[in-house]
């Protein structure tokens, strides 16, 4: 018997443009108010590109302006489906997170979080944690969330465009 609860693991290949935009579409479709997404990785390897894609798909709106909140700190999107896009690389105080209204928001919001490190206690545990890493030829998403998450992973990346993926 599967435990949907339980976490698991898939490395999803990056390659193009598209293959980023297609991941953000796949997690787009399953998220919900309070669902917080981390996003690690050097900078350059494209953890604002995927935040753009799920908040573009979320807000339908292909041509929406999404850049990284490094300066405000945290980017509302106010719609159908709020959006609260945070970027942790200058907080270093747990005070700056709650000047920040981060718990508030969190339960409001469908939250993507860039350079979670700094706010790691505070971000919920069963978010779903994407690292990037950069390779001779793309770059590399390892994803790790509740098991139905990746299994939803799994399926949507057979379906809509027939990368590989590796289980971990």
């Amino acid at each position: 018997m599967n435990n949907y609860n339980t976490f698991d693991s898939i490395i999803i290949p990056l390659i193009q443009e598209t293959d980023t935009i297609r991941l953000g579409h796949n997690l787009a479709r399953i998220l919900k108010c309070g669902d917080c997404i981390t996003l690690s990785g050097e900078i350059g390897s494209g953890k604002t590109f995927l935040a753009r894609s799920i908040i573009r798909f979320l807000l339908k709106n292909d041509n929406l302006e999404v850049v990284s909140p490094t300066f405000t700190l945290v980017q509302i999107y106010e719609d159908r489906i709020p959006i609260a896009h945070f970027d942790f690389y200058r907080l270093s105080n747990p005070q700056d997170f709650f000047e920040l209204g981060f718990d508030e928001i969190l339960s409001e919001n469908i939250c993507i979080v860039e350079w979670p490190e700094a706010g790691k206690e505070l971000i919920p545990y069963d978010r779903i944690c994407i690292q990037f890493e950069r390779e001779s030829i793309g770059i590399k998403a390892t994803i790790s969330a509740k098991r139905w998450i990746i299994e939803h992973l799994i399926y949507e990346t057979n379906r809509t465009y027939k990368k590989t993926y590796q289980r971990i």
